[in-house]
């Protein structure tokens, strides 16, 4: 299952695709980074990124469904809100995200554009991939220490 969520860091903390998120008592793997802005403030800079994740241990929805067309319409207090190739999208109606591979035509009825898409689903990771994301974070999280002076005793 995936999911769009914001993530606030510091300007000197870096964020990565396979990153670790807790969220909503869940844990989710960042797949994919969709926008960054930075906001200044007195404290210093906090950067806000919009990105999108995969919950650890659900199904892959995605898996269902293919690339498909649909022709989109939109009015003209819309026509700013097109959206683009490369955008992803939750498509509401299948419960999926999707990501636009193409605008394939544009046509105008009356005051009406009407797009037609080429969409895709976001293909989510596998068992394997956001196992070891979370594998990897662990790792970060742990320190060995060695110990100071040897206290055993030679017999």
């Amino acid at each position: 299952m995936l999911e769009k969520i914001r993530v606030r860091r510091r300007s000197n903390e870096v964020i990565s695709i396979g990153d670790v998120v807790n969220y909503r008592k869940a844990t989710f793997v960042v797949i994919n980074i969709l926008s960054i802005k930075v906001v200044p403030r007195a404290t210093g800079e906090f950067i806000y990124y919009d990105c999108l994740c995969q919950q650890l241990q659900t199904p892959d929805l995605s898996a269902e469904y293919t690339t498909t067309q649909a022709e989109i319409m939109y009015q003209p207090h819309e026509f700013r809100e097109v959206s683009e190739v490369g955008e992803f999208i939750y498509d509401e109606s299948t419960g999926i995200w999707v990501q636009i591979d193409a605008i394939l035509n544009v046509r105008f009825e009356d005051k009406n554009m009407y797009v037609k898409y080429e969409f895709a689903p976001v293909v989510e990771w596998s068992k394997k991939e956001m196992q070891t994301a979370v594998v990897k974070q662990r790792r970060k999280c742990m320190k060995l220490l060695k110990p100071k002076t040897n206290n055993l005793v030679n017999d």
